[in-house]
Protein backbone atom coordinates (compact mmCIF):
# COMPACT_ATOMS: atom_id res chain seq x y z
CA UNK A 1 0.00 0.00 0.00
CA UNK A 2 1.43 2.97 -1.34
CA UNK A 3 0.68 7.37 0.42
CA UNK A 4 1.27 10.20 -0.58
CA UNK A 5 2.77 9.90 -3.79
CA UNK A 6 3.47 13.00 -5.43
CA UNK A 7 2.92 13.64 -8.97
CA UNK A 8 6.56 13.51 -10.78
CA UNK A 9 6.93 14.86 -14.54
CA UNK A 10 9.25 12.89 -16.40
CA UNK A 11 12.17 15.54 -16.96
CA UNK A 12 12.38 16.02 -13.16
CA UNK A 13 15.88 16.33 -11.68
CA UNK A 14 16.83 16.60 -7.90
CA UNK A 15 18.45 19.90 -6.62
CA UNK A 16 21.90 19.17 -6.14
CA UNK A 17 22.12 21.61 -3.64
CA UNK A 18 19.94 19.48 -1.20
CA UNK A 19 19.42 19.39 2.49
CA UNK A 20 20.24 16.39 4.64
CA UNK A 21 17.85 15.97 7.63
CA UNK A 22 19.07 12.86 9.13
CA UNK A 23 22.13 10.71 9.26
CA UNK A 24 23.67 8.01 10.98
CA UNK A 25 23.99 9.86 14.38
CA UNK A 26 19.97 10.03 14.48
CA UNK A 27 19.14 6.43 12.84
CA UNK A 28 22.42 4.45 13.25
CA UNK A 29 23.80 2.66 10.27
CA UNK A 30 20.65 0.73 9.44
CA UNK A 31 17.66 3.07 8.58
CA UNK A 32 14.87 -0.09 8.50
CA UNK A 33 11.99 1.90 6.92
CA UNK A 34 10.71 6.10 5.56
CA UNK A 35 7.28 6.95 5.64
CA UNK A 36 6.23 10.78 4.86
CA UNK A 37 2.64 11.38 5.59
CA UNK A 38 -0.05 13.70 4.16
CA UNK A 39 1.25 16.51 6.49
CA UNK A 40 4.97 16.33 5.55
CA UNK A 41 5.43 14.45 8.60
CA UNK A 42 8.97 12.13 8.33
CA UNK A 43 9.16 9.34 9.97
CA UNK A 44 12.26 6.60 9.94
CA UNK A 45 12.40 3.44 12.06
CA UNK A 46 15.95 3.29 13.19
CA UNK A 47 16.45 -0.38 13.44
CA UNK A 48 19.70 -0.60 15.67
CA UNK A 49 18.72 1.66 17.60
CA UNK A 50 14.86 0.16 18.49
CA UNK A 51 12.87 3.45 17.70
CA UNK A 52 10.87 5.23 15.48
CA UNK A 53 11.89 8.97 14.76
CA UNK A 54 9.17 11.71 13.62
CA UNK A 55 10.26 14.86 12.16
CA UNK A 56 8.62 18.13 10.37
CA UNK A 57 9.90 19.09 6.86
CA UNK A 58 12.52 20.91 8.44
CA UNK A 59 14.17 18.47 9.78
CA UNK A 60 13.53 19.21 13.71
CA UNK A 61 12.87 16.09 15.92
CA UNK A 62 9.08 15.93 16.66
CA UNK A 63 9.31 12.80 18.87
CA UNK A 64 11.02 9.27 19.63
CA UNK A 65 9.29 6.42 20.04
CA UNK A 66 11.02 3.41 21.63
CA UNK A 67 10.10 0.04 20.20
CA UNK A 68 11.15 -3.30 19.48
CA UNK A 69 11.78 -3.25 16.02
CA UNK A 70 11.93 -6.83 14.37
CA UNK A 71 12.74 -8.19 10.99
Amino acid sequence: MSYNQPKVCPNVSWNPYGTTIINETFIGSYARGIFVDSNDTLYVAAHNKSEILTLNESGSILNRISVPLSE
